[in-house]
């Protein structure tokens, strides 16, 4: 999986700090989200994201990449 949260973000010109207040996540959460540095992907921090962008569809925001793809 590919988090596309920083390309959504500047397409709606967001900030991270903007979305971190808003979702009411840490900063560096949202950072490491943005700049696909994290491992793990909680689903309330997901769903609040999702709630402070107001949108419904999870693609705008991910997309699956095969791992077979990727060699």
């Amino acid at each position: 999986m590919r988090l596309k949260l920083l390309e959504y973000l500047k397409d709606h010109q967001i900030s991270i700090r903007f979305l971190s207040k808003k979702a009411e996540l840490r900063y560096a959460t949202v950072y490491s989200y943005a700049h696909n540095q994290t491992g793990k992907l909680n689903l309330d921090n997901l769903t609040k994201i999702m709630k402070a962008l107001n949108i419904k569809d999870v693609s705008l925001i991910i997309e699956y990449q095969n791992p077979d793809d990727q060699r």
